[in-house]
C-alpha cells in the first residue's frame, strides 16, 4: 500500500471547492476573514476507535496500517444532522461524528506533544447554531448580521469564535478538520486554522456542522499550565504519516510568544541538497507566532527533509537563534 493506493492520500481530498473561514485574534479580538480551499469528498463507512498508539514516535508506529485505516474513516463518518433550514432547526450530530472529530484534533495534537481537548457540549450546540447560519445563507462571515436567515444571538457569538468551513454537496466533521489543518489557498497562507487547531493552552472546544457546513470553536477555554512546546510543526519532526501532509504548506511555531519571525530564513534540504521553497510573509495575528512556507509542487514525499530556520528574533534583545528538526515521511507497510 502507497500514498496512491488505499486510502489515496486518505483524500478524495480535491474533488470540489469549498470555502473556509478562519478567525484572526489580536489584543483580544476577532477578525474574520474568508477563504477558497479544497475539500474532500464523502466515504462512505464510519469510523471505531482511535487506534492505541497515539503519536507515532517511530517509523514503525505511523507505518501501522491500522492507524491509516483510522485516518481514513474519521473522514467518513457522516454527520447525520437532524436539524433543517427550513424552520431554522440546529438540531443535532451524531455522537459518532462528533467522537471523530475529536480524536482527529487530538491525534493531530499528540503529534507534536500537546495536550488533548474535550468538546464542550453548550459549546458545541452554539457551533451547530452558527453552522446553520452559514448554510442557509450559503456563505461564511465570523460577523453575521442579524437580518440573515435563521439568525441567533449564540450562533452569531459562535461564529466570532469559530473556524468556519463550508463544502457541497457534503462535508464531514473529520473533512472540515482535514481542511483545516492543510489551510490550502491563496488567502490561506497565514495557516490560521491550523495555528488555533494547534494552540497549546486550548483546553475545550465545541463542533456543530449541518450537511455542508461546519463551525469549529477555537477560541474558549484555556489553561497557561498546559504544555507549551518550544517548537509545534506541521508536518511535525520526526515520523510523520504521509497521508496528512497539508499539499506542501508548512509550519514552524514558537511557544515563546515573544519570538518574532519577521527576518527569519527558512531552509530546506532533501539528501543534503537545497529544496526551494517560497516563504510566505509572516503573520502574527493567530495563535502562537509562526513562519509558513511553501514546498515546491510536486515535490517527493518520500524522503526525508531537513528544515532548518535561521535569524529567530526574540522581542526585547538582540540575539537571534536558529531551529532545525527533520520530517521522515511514512507509508503503511501493508
Amino acid at each position: 500500500m502507497n500514498k496512491n493506493s488505499g486510502i489515496t492520500r486518505i483524500q478524495a481530498r480535491l474533488a470540489i471547492v469549498a470555502t473556509i473561514g478562519c478567525l484572526a485574534f489580536m489584543t483580544g479580538t476577532g477578525v474574520a476573514e474568508a477563504a477558497v480551499a479544497p475539500t474532500p469528498s464523502v466515504a462512505a463507512p464510519p469510523t471505531g476507535p482511535a487506534p492505541a498508539s497515539h503519536a507515532p514516535t517511530s517509523d514503525r508506529a505511523a507505518a501501522d496500517p491500522t492507524l491509516w485505516t483510522w485516518l481514513a474513516n474519521v473522514l467518513a463518518v457522516p454527520v447525520s444532522w437532524t436539524g433543517s433550514i427550513f424552520g431554522c432547526q440546529p438540531g443535532t450530530n451524531s455522537g459518532a461524528s462528533d467522537a471523530a472529530a475529536l480524536t482527529e484534533i487530538n491525534y493531530i495534537r499528540s503529534l507534536n506533544h500537546l495536550a488533548p481537548v474535550t468538546f464542550n457540549s453548550n459549546l458545541s450546540a452554539h457551533a451547530r447554531s452558527a453552522a446553520l447560519m452559514m448554510a442557509a445563507n450559503h456563505t461564511l462571515d465570523h460577523n453575521p448580521p442579524s437580518s440573515w436567515k435563521c439568525w441567533s444571538s449564540a450562533g452569531a457569538t459562535s461564529a466570532s469564535q469559530s473556524d468556519l468551513a463550508m463544502s457541497e454537496p457534503a462535508i464531514t466533521s473529520g473533512m472540515a478538520i482535514s481542511l483545516y489543518m492543510d489551510d490550502d489557498g491563496s488567502s490561506n497562507v497565514a495557516v490560521g486554522h491550523r495555528r488555533w487547531i494547534l494552540y497549546p493552552f486550548t483546553t475545550t472546544m465545541g463542533i456543530g456542522s449541518t450537511d455542508t457546513t461546519n463551525a469549529l470553536t477555537v477560541v474558549g477555554p484555556t489553561d497557561p499550565g498546559r504544555p507549551n512546546p518550544a517548537w509545534v510543526s506541521w508536518p511535525s519532526a520526526g515520523a510523520f504519516p504521509v497521508a496528512m501532509e497539508p499539499n506542501g504548506r508548512w509550519s514552524l511555531s514558537s511557544g515563546d510568544s515573544r519570538t518574532k519571525f519577521g527576518k527569519s530564513v527558512v531552509r530546506v534540504y532533501r539528501a543534503g541538497q537545497r529544496v526551494p521553497i517560497h516563504q510566505w510573509p509572516v503573520t502574527n495575528h493567530y495563535g502562537m507566532p509562526t513562519i509558513v512556507w511553501q514546498m515546491p509542487t510536486g515535490f517527493s514525499t518520500t524522503s526525508d527533509y531537513t528544515v532548518v530556520v535561521k535569524r529567530i528574533h526574540r522581542a526585547g534583545t538582540t540575539q537571534t537563534r536558529s531551529h532545525k528538526y527533520v520530517v521522515r515521511f511514512v507509508s503503511p507497510t501493508a
